[in-house]
């Protein structure tokens, strides 16, 4: 991971931050979906990009994971994606209490890697962009966006079962 500046367009704003990038270069290397990959996490949930495809997901989007979650680390899903990752992903084809939240729209929780003011480092959690940018202004503590979070807004829930009996 390296920081680089970017730009974050979200809720009728834009803010400027640094943001964690990647080397990686699609198509090469293997998928490793339980270690996501900084730049591309942040890529895609900002610019609401398919975890799967890396194509943009436009209308309703879904998340897939543990129904009871809040809040989603991986990005959002095209239908047909969301299908395929229940069929063929070992830990969500299998697993107990999966299923699939659909949305029109997400709230997002950025993650910043900031510094401790000790010399370290430490991940801080903000309720949304404005709030991270504000924080970081009046402590004067840099930070870099590693990840963000999603919480699907007014979803239709589906356990797995369901969620594929309807869409196959």
């Amino acid at each position: 991971m390296r920081p680089e500046p970017m730009t974050i367009h979200r809720d009728g704003y834009s803010v400027e931050i640094m943001g964690a990038s990647c080397t990686h270069v699609a198509g090469q290397g293997t998928p490793d979906i339980a270690n996501l990959c900084p730049g591309r996490q942040v890529q895609g949930m900002t610019q609401r990009r398919c975890d799967v495809c890396g194509d943009p997901v436009d209308g309703t989007c879904h998340f897939v994971g543990q129904v009871r979650n809040d809040w989603f680390r991986e990005t959002p899903l095209h239908l047909e994606c969301a299908v395929y990752s229940l069929q063929v992903c070992p830990g969500i084809s299998t697993g107990a209490g999966v299923g699939v939240q659909s949305c029109e729209a997400y709230d997002i929780m950025p993650v910043f890697l900031r510094s401790d003011g000790e010399g370290g480092t430490e991940e801080q959690q903000y309720p949304d962009f404005a709030t991270a940018v504000m924080a970081m202004q009046i402590t004067g503590l840099p930070g870099v966006l590693i990840s963000c979070h999603a919480q699907p807004v007014n979803p239709t829930i589906l356990m797995r079962e369901e969620f594929l009996e309807a869409h196959l």
